[in-house]
């Protein structure tokens, strides 16, 4: 049971980092592909 509670505890550690850093990851990418396609439309 302590176990479980342990993986439990680090999967709701993990998956709002790994969102954050998509977010992150997104926020990076998406002005440089809206400038892009700015300057060639």
């Amino acid at each position: 049971m302590l176990v479980l509670n342990i993986s439990k505890h680090r999967l709701s550690k993990l998956i709002p980092t790994s969102f954050a850093a998509i977010g992150t990851k997104l926020c990076e990418v998406m002005p440089g592909t809206v400038l892009s396609s700015r300057k060639t439309g």
